[in-house]
């Protein structure tokens, strides 16, 4: 995701992730400082991660990975088959 908005202050970046953080240069953008910390943890869960490349006065780009592999998606369906069968076993 690519933006051309304000960007983030260098010494400032080590603490976009933290929960209610909002850059000195925001001004009047109204906001609360949770979405990035957010967004991390939910990364986070899935086993991904998030990186940014940011310059004042240009904007930001954000890059989610999120890993997909095969055997997850065959082990979610076999555990699926599994609960309905045991559902309608009961």
């Amino acid at each position: 995701m690519k933006d051309g908005g304000i960007g983030i202050l260098p010494e400032e970046q080590q603490n976009l992730f933290e929960p209610f953080y909002r850059a000195s240069n925001v001004g009047n953008t109204p906001g609360t400082g949770l979405g990035l910390a957010i967004v991390n943890n939910c990364i986070d869960l899935h086993r991904g991660r998030i990186s940014f490349a940011s310059q004042v006065g240009v904007g930001t780009t954000f890059r989610v990975e999120l890993p997909l592999t095969i055997i997850n998606v065959i082990q979610e369906k076999h555990l699926d088959m599994l609960l309905v069968n045991n559902f309608r076993e009961q």
